[in-house]
């Protein structure tokens, strides 16, 4: 399956992870130059099965934090950097899964423990834009 067909499932993917663990809904897009300065936070993976590549999502770094609020219900200014991370790190298994479900229905993958990168990448793939934030992913294929 191409980059094309894989990222064409991207949008869907954060959508329905999103809604379901972290209870935010998609919105209008946001200016992005509300986190111009801010620093972004990357989480990828490499999968392996009948395609081979690697994955990643990325969000400016207080967008992350409310992500990882969400998902844990807990306050954002009670979470530590690390929480934070492994949220981010949760986040990018569910979508890749979702993403890989998706496009291979009856094949099994198997997916590395996500890391956080720095310096943070440039890859394009979906962006999923609610009132709050930004959440870009993207996938590579060997």
């Amino acid at each position: 399956m191409s980059v094309e067909q894989i990222s064409a499932t991207l949008q869907t993917a954060m959508t329905e992870v999103l809604e379901s663990m972290c209870f935010i809904l998609p919105g209008e897009p946001v200016d992005m130059a509300a986190f111009a300065g801010e620093p972004w936070m990357e989480h990828t993976l490499t999968f392996h099965g009948p395609e081979e590549g690697r994955f990643g999502i990325r969000a400016p770094r207080p967008v992350a934090v409310r992500i990882a609020s969400d998902f844990l219900g807990e306050d954002p200014v009670d979470l530590s950097e690390q929480q934070v991370g492994e949220v981010m790190n949760e986040l990018a298994n569910m979508v890749c899964g979702n993403v890989l479900g998706h496009c291979y229905h009856d094949h099994a993958f198997a997916l590395t423990s996500p890391t956080m990168m720095n310096p943070v990448t440039q890859e394009q793939g979906a962006q999923f834009d609610w009132e709050e934030g930004v959440l870009v992913a993207w996938v590579k294929t060997y």
